[in-house]
């Protein structure tokens, strides 16, 4: 056997399974793709807080939604409309607190708060920013979590 081939031979035989490899990079792919989703809600109630307007608009139907899953639950969800300043009617759906859900009517008027360069940008009086930074935080443990978990099955191959 020559040795110019018994390196690649060599070299074959040490190389990691793919899962190996996927240990480490699923969770950074995760990780990125929640990051993306975080700072998109967190840019849209930052230019909301920044130049948010508030409007009257009318709540034009209530209804709940099951969680699904284990712990079971519900949300509790409001259709508005409002009118911006400029432009077309805009309609809106919230997810609000169960006590904030029960004093609400349909066909009675609420604040909303909205962009007016960018309406579809809009938030119901009551509703709670999208922007969670202890959501961001469990994601960012996990993932760290995971890659530390793939780094350690890695070095178990060698």
């Amino acid at each position: 056997m020559s040795q110019a081939l018994q390196p690649a031979r060599m070299a074959k035989t040490t190389d990691k399974p793919l899962w190996s490899h996927l240990l480490w990079f699923v969770p950074l792919l995760i990780l990125a793709w929640a990051g993306a989703l975080f700072f998109d809600d967190y840019q849209r109630d930052q230019r909301l807080a920044r130049e948010g307007r508030s409007v009257q608009g009318v709540i034009v139907a209530k209804s709940t939604r099951s969680k699904g899953g284990r712990g079971g639950g519900t949300y509790h969800l409001i259709d508005y409309r409002f009118q911006p300043q400029s432009g077309e009617p805009v309609d809106g759906r919230a997810k609000v607190d169960p006590d904030r859900w029960e004093t609400l009517r349909e066909q009675e008027p609420m604040g909303v708060l909205y962009v007016p360069g960018d309406p579809s940008i809009h938030r119901a009086e009551g509703e709670e920013p999208a922007f969670s930074a202890v959501g961001a935080a469990a994601v960012m443990v996990l993932c760290v979590i995971l890659f530390v978990a793939g780094l350690i099955g890695r070095a178990r191959m060698k």
